[in-house]
């Protein structure tokens, strides 16, 4: 048995400590058996508890044999700490005294072998060897747990991918299969609440540039790379099929960060994208619903359809509702929306005919002209009204648009400035 130990161990022998406050007993111990055959070191040797945990600090031991009555601290209160501080190292008891008292609380304290004094070597050599067994057995399973945890650790960003992917594509519906698959891939929970963003490539593709780019790992690569790039980071990006992707974001963010986005992942991919963000959610198994939302969005950006009909009615409510407000343009529309400004403006010329800056100084124009008809308001009062906080440039845009200056088409009108 010696043999094979110490060839599974390369070498690694065991080694044990002796615990007793008897000199004689000690000396005893070290020349009861030839511990070198069994394949050990000869036993180091403590008068004490308190000289044993010292040892235990200061170097590994495999096996502590201890006297169970000793001054101070017993052999059973030593074993307990021992099993405290250091759990893999197995503990002998030797007593004598056969009282199952004692073995009892041995047993409470985990104690591996019980032995009676006066200790015949053959007993003691057997009991060694099923401590050498046992703790070779331990260690066995220690690497293979090691082991695992390295692959784990390896595979842990693709196990985070998977649980998102899975997330997203509701295929999680219970709750603990929710929260195991979570601990596996050590995803924290309680992160505050998060938002899907949907991104899809719009078509175009450069097949020269761009296309070993656009499969598998390097795909979601680009999208991770552009939203740590323009957001600061995000949670995680996961691609759901070829040429879509989604990334987990714990904010709504800004029409000038989804443009920064859209600007970083068009340069990276060489060709359009469309993106568009879903609702904020606090429970992470509704993300399919944010997901939704956004998928939603990208579906209007077909030409004609009900969903692109249903956004840009949205848009120009928002338009109607603050056409006094200067700085409101495709930026505020866009952020309201969910979607990136330039995918808005494409969509927004692609239904209406023209620009939505077109549009809104269009829109603009005609609430100017109506006030100027109807009412005997200052050009100044107007011109604040429709958003233009510069007279001057209000009146350079209206002419622009009329071929007159407000105050020539209220006097065709048949109104006068006051």
């Amino acid at each position: 048995i010696a043999v094979i130990w110490g060839a599974k161990e390369a070498g690694r022998r065991m080694k044990i400590l002796f615990v007793d406050d008897e000199k004689i007993i000690r000396e005893g111990m070290a020349e009861l058996i030839d511990w070198e055959k069994l394949g050990c070191d000869k036993p180091a040797m403590a008068e004490s508890a308190d000289k044993a945990l010292r040892l235990l600090r200061e170097e590994p031991f495999d096996l502590v044999i201890t006297d169970i009555y000793m001054s101070k601290m017993s052999g059973i209160e030593l074993a307990k700490q021992i099993r405290e501080s250091w759990p893999s190292v197995k503990v002998m008891l030797l007593s004598a005294y056969e009282d199952f008292g004692y073995a009892r609380e041995a047993i409470e304290a985990g104690v591996f072998k019980y032995l009676l004094k006066p200790v015949v070597p053959e007993e003691m050599e057997q009991a060694v060897l099923e401590a050498m067994k046992r703790v070779r057995s331990d260690r066995i399973v220690q690497d293979q747990v090691l082991e695992t945890e390295k692959i784990v650790k390896v595979y842990r960003p693709q196990l985070a991918r998977d649980f998102w992917r899975a997330v997203l594509r509701g295929e999680i519906s219970d709750r603990e299969d929710f929260g195991s698959r979570m601990n596996l891939a050590e995803i924290q929970p309680g992160g505050g609440p998060m938002s899907c963003m949907a991104i899809r490539l719009d078509g175009g593709q450069d097949r020269n540039s761009g296309q070993d780019r656009l499969s598998g790992e390097a795909f979601r690569m680009a999208v991770f790379h552009a939203a740590s790039s323009a957001f600061g980071g995000c949670v995680e990006c996961v691609r759901l099929s070829e040429g879509q992707a989604a990334v987990l974001l714990r904010f709504q963010p800004s029409g000038a960060a989804l443009m920064e986005f859209s600007r970083f992942l068009e340069e990276e991919l060489h060709q359009k994208v469309r993106i568009a963000v879903g609702r904020m959610v606090d429970d992470w198994m509704e993300l399919p619903s944010s997901l939704r939302d956004a998928g939603m969005v990208l579906e209007a950006g077909a030409e004609g359809g009900q969903e692109a009909g249903r956004l840009i009615a949205r848009s120009v409510q928002m338009i109607d509702e603050n056409i006094g407000q200067e700085e409101f343009g495709v930026n505020d529309i866009s952020e309201a929306l969910h979607v990136s400004p330039g995918y808005f403006s494409r969509l927004f010329k692609r239904q209406m005919g023209l620009t939505c800056i077109e549009y809104i100084t269009g829109k603009r124009i005609e609430r100017a002209k109506q006030l100027l008809e109807h009412t005997n308001i200052k050009h100044q009062a107007i011109a604040q009204a429709v958003g233009y906080s510069n007279v001057y440039y209000f009146s350079m845009q209206f002419k622009k648009h009329t071929g007159e200056t407000p105050g020539q088409y209220r006097k065709r009108v048949g109104k006068r400035d006051v």
